[in-house]
């Protein structure tokens, strides 16, 4: 569950040297989380962080409840606004004490291993702020920056990597095989640790896993993002990681399109293109699966 302050105001606490100290508010906040099973037994209030503008948190739903979860989710809120009331100085939105965002943002956790990456993920979110507010740049995203031959995309990251005069281009056949595989890793990470920049648009599962080698080792990557970066864009795992370091530039030539949206081969072509010229190669020679892109293939490029 995500619920978020209304005006995104930082009214629940400061981050400090990496620390969240919570504020008054915040901390009546944190105790109202906790006692959600006092009121609904069906449920348990899991792991939960509370950051200045929002709050991430886990509930674990243990039978059917008697009411929706989003009952549940209300009297959290309800709780927390006569808690703000009842402080000498609450916070005020318009006169009122009530002060959490309409609505509420949630995931269900079926897959496996999805409760403990989002468990590990609230856990490390003011980590995760504090790393941004070190460094802003690299995690904003700078619009239409210029890229060879006049083209034009969206970028997060350490815009520097596009200067290195040394890069690697990743293209992988879905055909090769796991040793072709291991050997242009093995390449990739010798060039990384030589000073070479790697390139890839990360599409099929042998340049995921060239990217996500080079992510691990902590060595420089420019990375084509297929579905574009949204107003709220922000890496996650190892990407933050990465980008929090400066190794990792993300760069997107299309406009945002959800998860659930289909990559297209035309996009695909694209992406491909897009790293061949980035690399310094005539996108025009691309093979890709035994197919040339069209002279359209970056038509979707803005």
């Amino acid at each position: 569950i995500t619920l978020t302050v209304k005006e995104r105001r930082p009214i629940l606490g400061k981050i400090i040297d990496g620390k969240m100290v919570p504020s008054q508010l915040g901390e009546r906040v944190a105790e109202a989380w906790r006692n959600i099973s006092s009121l609904f037994p069906e449920v348990e209030p899991c792991e939960c962080v509370v950051m200045p503008e929002h709050v991430h948190g886990i509930i674990w739903v243990h039978k059917r409840l008697k009411s929706p979860l989003g009952e549940v989710v209300r009297s959290f809120k309800i709780a927390c606004t006569k808690a703000n009331a009842a402080l000498e100085n609450p916070a005020l939105f318009d006169g009122s004490p009530t002060f959490w965002f309409p609505g509420l943002d949630d995931t269900i956790l079926f897959s496996k291993g999805q409760l403990k990456r989002m468990a590990a993920y609230i856990r490390q979110n003011v980590e995760r702020r504090w790393a941004v507010m070190q460094n802003p740049e690299l995690f904003k995203v700078t619009r239409s920056i210029s890229l060879p031959n006049d083209k034009r995309c969206d970028a997060v990251g350490n815009h520097f990597l596009l200067d290195a005069t040394d890069k690697m281009l990743i293209q992988v056949s879905r055909k090769a095989s796991e040793s072709e595989i291991a050997e242009i890793i093995e390449k990739a990470i010798l060039d990384g640790e030589r000073g070479g920049v790697v390139v890839s648009g990360c599409i099929s599962p042998g340049e995921q896993a060239v990217a996500k080698a080079i992510r691990e080792a902590s060595l420089p990557l420019i990375a084509i993002i297929p579905r574009g970066f949204g107003p709220y864009f922000k890496p996650s795992g190892d990407y933050f990681t990465a980008c929090a370091n400066g190794k990792l530039l993300m760069l997107s030539p299309f406009k945002p399109i959800t998860k659930t949206e289909r990559l297209t081969r035309e996009r695909c072509f694209a992406i491909n293109a897009l790293a061949a010229e980035i690399y310094g190669n005539d996108p025009a020679a691309i093979r890709y699966q035994g197919c040339q892109p069209s002279t359209q293939a970056l038509h979707h490029l803005h």
